[in-house]
């Protein structure tokens, strides 16, 4: 038996092998079900594994003072990666006159509040001034222990604990309170502290659309407040920051916090005006307009905006045919149709999957038809991998890749209660509120359980149905794509063939296309892999028109490709072929590489200097 360490645990391997699995020192401790399981992968060469029970992840150590290590690794919360336990050191606490100093002269910010927040300051190298400098240090708190420390130097040079977990600043702040604000920096958090308002967290890594340090607090610090302030930055890149927190956090409780004019920030405020004007910001902040009720005033900017760059065009679908005809946004309703296997699922799952590749977004399924729902994960991890799932074709890294993307991406609705409307809409809001999904599938319409009214008629329950996809695609800023099947149709004497089906021909109304923004049905050849797309409504010009768009089906991995047609001798047509029409690479590797190179760019664009705090030496 051979032992491993990580981070106080010890790993005993007793199989060989490269990859093995083994028992979990971390959830063994708990009181699983399954004793006999063994949900640690690991590699005995890399040392890498990862435990599929409680996700437990890391590189291991063979060296044994790595075991002999005091401490636990902290794991705050399910699918967080764990970090070395910090210590907070009481004693750089005393900060000297001139931190005191530049702190009541350039930021308004009194020692008092300095104290409260447990400021620091220590001698770090940062990289940007290539030596050791006396720096501030924002020290991170998470139920009271440290998680990470961010340091400033005076000339507004930053560096950060290496491998730290990122928390909003001052999280514990707002555990129990009914309100809260968010705002951009640290200084503008200690600000309003100033200010005698302390319910206040600041987003970590400056303004960034991506809220994904949100999904672990949205349950836990959120879900009981009565009033949001958002009072970050009044720049394009705060703007941007503002539309996603109140699209993720619900505009029924966000208030917006605007500040005086030539102010950009809450520090720039308090220091012009004082505390009182400061704190009266928030009194100001005025609640969203009444829902139905609008004037231009209410989208001044997007009217401006319209205005100066005309009509945005929508994402692009990855589709070259495709996005000449369509161009997909959120806030719409899309219905579907066609015959019974004739792909619709299949396509959708792949736009899906490529909406995502592309714009980063995330999709839940109602979808009773691709039950069980390993079946349906195995679906997407076919077009994401480029082939089949299966041990020996798929390897176990691409396992944990897939698994990994999966998890953070794709989310399926099974409500326990029943297939009412009212229970997938609740179960949608949920998911887009805690993990920021801008699509939603309902998969089929007739698998909905329908509570008609009594004396309803037909065709105005399917009025009130749509209507009430197409609120919830506008409120919760996603795109909702109903499947319908269309009634039954009549092969065509000579060739055999279904009639391409249109909106109208959906069973119960013919609502389905007039109150549906985007309209398509997915015919398939049944002499060969040829998929066309028929597109038969676009209400708004500047998002597309009506046309067809062909593919050719990959069935090794389920992609569709875009190609062009030719007619066989028997007169029926087929796919066209290339050397390049099909692709069968790995786009998780595609997608770790674009998304480590925009991080490189980003952290460059912040001026972001990195320091290993165990050295004190750049990474």
């Amino acid at each position: 038996m051979s032992y491993y360490y990580y981070e106080g645990q010890t790993i005993d391997c007793d199989r060989e092998g490269e990859e093995v699995k083994l028992f979990c020192p971390k959830c063994n401790l708990r009181d699983r079900k399954h004793k006999r399981d063994r949900p640690l992968w690991f590699n005995s060469k890399t040392l890498l594994f990862k435990c599929f029970c409680c996700d437990w992840t890391g590189k291991a150590k063979e060296n044994a003072d790595e075991g002999r290590r005091t401490g636990n690794v902290s794991m705050a919360r399910e699918g967080v990666a764990p970090s070395r336990r910090l210590v907070f050191d009481v004693n750089k606490t005393k900060l000297s006159d001139e931190i005191v100093r530049y702190f009541a002269e350039k930021r308004g910010i009194s020692q008092e509040v300095l104290i409260r927040m447990r400021i620091t300051q220590e001698m770090k190298f940062l990289q940007n001034a290539g030596k050791e400098v006396m720096c501030i240090g924002f020290n991170f708190f998470e139920n009271g222990e440290l998680v990470n420390t961010k340091y400033r130097g005076l000339e507004k040079d930053f560096a950060s604990r290496t491998g730290a977990r990122t928390i909003p600043y001052n999280i514990d702040g707002i555990v129990t309170t009914r309100d809260c604000a968010i705002v951009e920096g640290e200084t503008d958090a200690l600000s309003f502290m100033q200010s005698r308002y302390y319910s206040v967290i600041s987003v970590p890594n400056g303004a960034n659309s991506n809220l994904d340090w949100l999904d672990p607090y949205v349950e836990t610090h959120f879900e009981n407040k009565d009033i949001i302030y958002i009072a970050v930055d009044m720049d394009e890149k705060g703007m941007m920051l503002r539309t996603e927190l109140v699209r993720r956090l619900g505009k029924e409780r966000c208030r917006i916090v605007t500040f005086a004019e030539g102010c950009k920030d809450a520090n720039e405020h308090l220091m012009m005006h004082g505390t009182e004007s400061l704190r009266a910001c928030l009194a100001a902040a005025p609640e969203m307009p009444l829902e139905g009720v609008f004037t231009v005033k209410d989208v001044k900017d997007e009217f401006r905006t319209l205005f100066e760059q005309g009509a945005d065009t929508g994402l692009s679908t990855g589709f070259d045919n495709l996005d000449g005809l369509l161009k997909l946004e959120t806030g719409r309703l899309c219905v579907v149709t066609g015959v019974p296997n004739c792909g619709k699922s299949e396509f959708i799952d792949m736009l899906a999957v490529q909406m995502n590749m592309l714009h980063d977004w995330k999709t839940v399924f109602f979808s009773p038809e691709n039950l069980p729902l390993q079946m349906h994960f195995a679906k997407h991890s076919e077009k994401l991998v480029g082939k089949g799932f299966k041990m020996g074709i798929t390897s176990e890294e691409e396992y944990v890749g897939v698994y990994e993307f999966l998890k953070q991406n794709i989310f399926s609705i099974v409500p326990e209660k029943g297939f009412k409307l009212d229970n997938i809409l609740k179960k949608a809001r949920e998911v887009v509120r805690r993990k920021g999904v801008k699509m939603v599938v309902i998969d089929p319409f007739n698998r909905i359980d329908h509570q008609m009214e009594k004396g309803m008629a037909e065709t105005q329950y399917i009025s009130h149905f749509l209507d009430r996809l197409a609120s919830f695609a506008l409120s919760t800023g996603t795109l909702v794509v109903l499947v319908a099947h269309p009634r039954k149709l009549e092969r065509d004497a000579i060739t055999k063939r279904y009639p391409v089906p249109d909106m109208y021909c959906i069973n119960g109304s013919a609502n389905f296309f007039n109150k549906t923004d985007y309209g398509f049905a997915v015919e398939r050849e049944d002499n060969s892999n040829l998929c066309t797309v028929h597109i038969q409504k676009v209400r708004f010009r500047n998002l597309g028109k009506c046309g067809q768009a062909t593919f050719a089906f990959n069935l090794n991995n389920g992609r569709y490709s875009p190609c062009e047609v030719e007619k066989a001798p028997n007169g029926d047509r087929r796919p066209l072929y290339s050397p390049t029409l099909f692709d069968n690479s790995n786009w998780l590797i595609k997608k770790l590489a674009q998304k480590e190179a925009a991080a490189k760019q980003q952290e460059m664009s912040f001026d972001f200097g990195r320091v290993d705090c165990s050295t004190g030496m750049p990474d």
